[in-house]
């Protein structure tokens, strides 16, 4: 039995398909097939049941599931122990943010790689239940999003935001110390929408207006480029905001709404809680920014 099969053998059970845990692995189809195979061969037993494209995991299947996954977390401890004896950290780390995290939290995914750069990082992006189906499914070791509320994730949060308006420099709303809902009725609007929870919590801070909305976008790049531009105003986090606002590019303006907060948790699957890379990775976020 080897590392690798048991890798193949944990993404197929949650992937339930061999293709799209090729994908996951960045392995070809035949290759996870070939360490299915042999991992049965070993343990003797079928761990699935194939049903045309779809494997589900056989009772021995799901017998050997939670030792598979200890064997897994075991392994990779003992590895990053033996390294640490050289004083040199390896191993990978897989990162999951949100779209709205990433500018925030890139700066400091970077400060971690060139302190331990034998540490291989992989950064995927999504939306909230992206995100979060990463975590519970293994693909990543960490996710960076909105709060979750699950029995086998653990939530941290990290960042507690909110929405402001942005506008450029020339714009008459830039000299205003704060605004109301009424005050957008003429204006183009840029509405940054990341998930359905956002989008139905802007809609309820515009509904006592008919808003002149020209985009709708995922892109916190976009908007931010759409503003300095001076195609239209936008609501965007104020962490994603600062440099543009240091520059002059940008000038945030307080308004008056409860409904547009944004707050940021760092996730992790509960049979994580032992890995050492990612307890290693949890305590860099926290020390490079101030406690919620």
């Amino acid at each position: 039995m080897n590392k690798q099969w048991i890798e193949a053998f944990i993404c197929v059970s949650k992937m339930e398909n061999v293709s799209k845990a090729a994908e996951v692995l960045f392995l070809t189809q035949p290759s996870v097939s070939s360490r299915i195979h042999s991992l049965e061969k070993e343990m003797g037993e079928p761990l699935f049941i194939r049903s045309g494209k779809k494997m589900i995991l056989s009772e021995a299947g799901k017998t050997f599931l939670p030792s598979a996954i200890k064997i897994l977390s075991e392994w990779n401890n003992s590895k990053v122990a033996i390294q640490q004896l050289r004083n040199k950290i390896k191993g990978e780390l897989t990162i999951g943010m949100t779209i709205h995290a990433v500018s925030t939290f890139v700066p400091h995914v970077i400060t971690f790689q060139k302190k331990y750069p034998d540490i291989k990082l992989k950064i995927k992006t999504g939306h909230t239940s992206e995100i979060g189906d990463l975590v519970l499914n293994y693909i990543a070791h960490i996710g960076i999003t909105r709060s979750l509320d699950h029995k086998y994730l653990f939530s941290k949060p990290v960042i507690m935001d909110h929405f402001t308006l942005v506008v450029y420099p020339e714009h008459p709303l830039a000299l205003r110390n704060n605004v109301n809902v009424e005050d957008l009725i003429n204006e183009k609007l840029i509405l940054l929408y990341s998930d359905n929870s956002l989008k139905e919590r802007v809609n309820t801070f515009l509904h006592t207006i008919k808003p002149n909305i020209i985009l709708e976008t995922d892109s916190i790049e976009i908007t931010k480029r759409m503003v300095i531009e001076k195609q239209g105003i936008a609501y965007i986090p104020r962490f994603s905001i600062r440099e543009e606002v240091e520059e002059g590019l940008l000038v945030a303006v307080p308004f008056n709404s409860t409904y547009l907060s944004l707050n940021l948790d760092v996730i992790w699957h509960k049979e994580q809680s032992n890995n050492y890379l990612v307890s290693l990775f949890v305590d860099h976020i926290f020390s490079q920014l101030e406690p919620v």
